[in-house]
């Protein structure tokens, strides 16, 4: 699930859809190609024009036809999700939602259990608290790619009412912050950030959280590492030559 602050972004993030890209910004389609595996990007929608939980509706249709579908259409069973920036607030946004579903379905629900659909999550410098956590709201008055003043203005336009954005809670329990979420059920993640991300803590935050439900999970934190800019994961277009070793570290997981 592409980042863009739930502002920007689409296909052609991760392929080359008519358009010229910069090398490095085609992430889904260097790991196709690099891995040798098949990637699945979903176009959501995006704000102001589609506000939450639109983008996350768009998420819980694409892994819907993933459970019922990808099997005949991609030849395999065995699936990882991934997101970063805004895309990890959508992803286990999502997670959450299957998790629900399951829940709502029954027996007949089992395989779109968060962990019995998805092996593993590979979640790089998520953003799962839109009210703002501490590194966020500290961050003022910096600009390191992004601000603090950035970030909640496209908080403020993805989650346009204030009582429904600020609130501690997760989606599922009537706010739009997933760190807030209990997490039970879940896969087991990877968690990367760099040191002096705005979304730091998000990431720690999340992390700790998903180890105290007694799920795997392994952070990786990268030192004088920016959002984007810094983590060698193949996403930096300074780095074309780099494999994205998020992946290859998922490989460590159950």
């Amino acid at each position: 699930v592409e980042c863009g602050g739930e502002l920007t972004g689409g296909l052609e993030q991760d392929f080359a859809i008519g358009s010229d890209l910069a090398v490095g910004c085609v992430v889904g389609e260097r790991m196709a190609d690099e891995l040798h595996i098949a990637v699945v990007s979903v176009d959501y929608r995006l704000s102001p024009e589609a506000a939450f939980p639109l983008p996350v509706d768009d998420c819980v249709a694409a892994a819907l036809w993933l459970a019922e579908q990808g099997p005949a259409v991609l030849g395999t069973d065995l699936y990882t999700v991934g997101g970063e920036s805004a895309g990890g607030h959508l992803c286990v946004s999502m997670l959450l939602r299957l998790r629900e579903l399951a829940s709502q379905r029954g027996i007949a629900g089992d395989h779109l259990a968060p962990a019995t659909l998805f092996r593993c999550v590979n979640l790089v410098y998520g953003w799962y608290d839109l009210g703002g956590s501490p590194s966020n709201l500290g961050f003022r008055p910096r600009r390191l790619v992004l601000s603090a003043e950035d970030l909640e203005w496209a908080a403020k336009l993805f989650v346009p009412d204030d009582a429904l954005r600020t609130r501690r809670a997760g989606p599922e329990a009537g706010g739009a912050s997933p760190l807030y979420s209990h997490l039970g059920g879940m896969p087991p993640a990877l968690f990367t950030v760099g040191s002096d991300d705005p979304l730091r803590d998000d990431t720690l935050f999340m992390a700790a959280r998903w180890a105290a439900h007694g799920i795997d999970a392994e952070l990786e934190v990268y030192p004088g590492a920016a959002h984007v800019r810094g983590i060698p994961i193949g996403l930096d277009h300074s780095c074309p030559h780099l494999l994205p070793i998020s992946c290859a570290s998922l490989a460590h997981l159950p």
